[in-house]
């Protein structure tokens, strides 16, 4: 956790304007597919604007993780709706590089269900 009193400082980290890179694991009640992660990579539109691209992994097959570097209003959740995809869990793991760490997504969170 990063706190701060310093308002340029939490501007530039959490204006969507700045593209600061955000990654988040992602949970799911229905398995991931290799389909949705490629669909994931292309271009997605949300609201009618075009989303900048992401980059994707998947941990295993209810778990993945993704960089975002927009701040749009629930964007991870809108683009998982429109694909018919459930989101179970969205945990923060890193922030512009900070509080990264190595992790094992099962491991740390538990399996899907729990």
């Amino acid at each position: 956790m990063l706190l701060t009193n310093d308002g340029k400082l939490a501007d530039s980290l959490l204006n969507p304007e700045t593209h600061v890179e955000k990654e988040y694991i992602i949970t799911t009640y229905n398995e991931i597919t290799d389909n949705f992660i490629e669909k994931m990579k292309g271009e997605i539109y949300l609201d009618n604007s075009l989303l900048k691209k992401v980059a994707v992994e998947i941990i295993d097959k209810y778990h993945f993780s993704i960089v975002l570097t927009e701040g749009k209003y629930h964007q991870i959740k809108q683009m998982f709706d429109a694909d018919g995809y459930l989101v179970q869990a969205i945990h923060s793991v890193a922030y512009e590089g900070y509080t990264k760490y190595e992790y094992n997504a099962v491991e740390y969170y538990g399996e899907p269900f729990d």
